[in-house]
């Protein structure tokens, strides 16, 4: 049976879809390109990591981010070291020149952002600032364990 749809929750997708389409939208002038940017954010937020730890964070495939740390790599944004812990593996860390390319495109996201929120109060930031952070919490939760308890409860006989 098909349950029906939650008007707010349709409401809230077409809102989530708009933001990432807005922010997509909006020219960063980096130098590096999007993928890059979150693999770059993951290690100032990680440390050093596996190559499989990352890809797995960053729900991809190894092969995609292995690549793209290579490039990565190559362009003085990242390092490799050996793993202490394994030595077949390889840790990746941010280097000094991808953490000053992470801090620059911070900055004009910054920027761009305060921008876009020029006309709205300090109390509406902080608002959706507490209750994105929410949300994020709440995104935590895999719906199969949810279902359950949406589905109507049925009667069983003995």
């Amino acid at each position: 049976m098909v349950q029906a749809t939650d008007p707010v929750i349709d409401d809230l997708l077409k809102a989530l879809h708009r933001v990432i389409r807005q922010s997509k939208r909006a020219v960063q002038d980096d130098t590096v390109d999007r993928a890059a940017l979150i693999i770059l954010s993951s290690l100032k937020e990680n440390s050093a990591v596996r190559l499989s730890d990352l890809a797995s964070d960053l729900c991809l495939d190894i092969s995609t981010v292995s690549r793209q740390a290579k490039a990565l790599e190559d362009r003085g944004l990242l390092t490799r070291t050996d793993d202490l812990d394994d030595r077949r593996a390889v840790r990746l860390e941010l280097a000094p020149a991808g953490r000053a390319l992470l801090d620059e495109a911070w900055t004009r996201r910054n920027r761009w952002l305060a921008a876009s929120l020029h006309d709205w109060t300090p109390a509406d930031r902080a608002t959706l600032v507490a209750l994105l952070a929410r949300f994020a919490d709440s995104m935590t939760v895999q719906p199969a364990q949810h279902e359950s308890n949406d589905r109507p409860k049925t009667e069983t006989s003995a």
